[in-house]
């Protein structure tokens, strides 16, 4: 039985291989397949390799920075707002149109409890039951709700 062969059957026979068993044996079988008689040759394929990810990695990068600005411009034309949460961490993100819409300041951290100071009193029993429902099921829902600013001004939402 050769080295490879052993080392594979032990990590399959384990539950759970650990990241260093897999790397072990990634490492080992790409060693195997590298002639190493020309380390010249050798390094300068690995060099162009790098140069061409880096490369491609700084494009889509680019592409998506590009992407971010344009969806955060259409959501500010179409005064739409967008929200992700995780509520087992207990996180929120908005986006800038978001801050736009609740009128603050976007350094202030977003907060399931700040979205609620500004639902309309009347309308806030049913938003928070809403969103425990939607917490709940994880299904989407849809409703209309006011929001009220702070200068008096009344917004109504479709959430999505």
């Amino acid at each position: 039985m050769k080295k490879q062969d052993f080392l594979l059957q032990d990590i399959l026979s384990k539950d759970l291989p650990s990241d260093e068993e897999i790397k072990a044996y990634a490492l080992e079988s790409f060693a195997k397949e590298i002639d190493y008689s020309n380390q010249t040759e050798l390094l300068t394929k690995l060099i162009l390799n790098h140069s061409a990810i880096a490369e491609r990695l700084e494009q889509v990068n680019k592409e998506l920075m590009h992407n971010q600005e344009v969806l955060a411009e259409a959501q500010e034309i179409a005064m739409l707002g967008r929200w992700d949460m995780n509520p087992f961490l207990g996180t929120m993100i908005w986006s800038k149109s978001m801050y736009a819409i609740l009128e603050i300041d976007s350094s202030t951290p977003a907060s399931l409890n700040l979205y609620y100071s500004f639902v309309h009193p009347d309308d806030l029993e049913k938003v928070t039951a809403m969103f425990r429902a939607m917490f709940i099921t994880q299904k989407p829902w849809t409703t209309r709700y006011r929001l009220l600013m702070k200068s008096g001004q009344v917004k109504w939402v479709q959430q999505r």
